[in-house]
């Protein structure tokens, strides 16, 4: 069975909003990572990231080392859709 089959045919056919586990805004990590003392020396790895809107944060409370993993490729690269992602 391969396991990216059914996460990568997600991310290409629904949009970032449509899927059930979609925040505009990650309150809870966010609330979690300020709580563990978030600063811009932090190192963030999101493991099974996504599409989330939880590096954005990241990025503008100025951590500037932020890794985001996931199993599908369209999940980390929206435009894929738009065919402009390079792997």
């Amino acid at each position: 069975m391969d396991r990216k089959e059914p996460w990568q045919r997600v991310y290409e056919t629904k949009a970032p909003d449509a899927v059930t586990w979609f925040q505009p805004v990650p309150t809870p990590s966010a609330r979690l990572l300020e709580s563990a003392g978030l600063e811009p020396g932090t190192r963030i790895i999101d493991r099974g990231g996504g599409d989330s809107r939880l590096v954005d944060f990241v990025l503008s409370k100025g951590v500037g080392c932020v890794c985001v993993l996931d199993i599908s490729a369209a999940a980390l690269c929206g435009e894929l859709k738009a065919g402009t992602c390079t792997r």
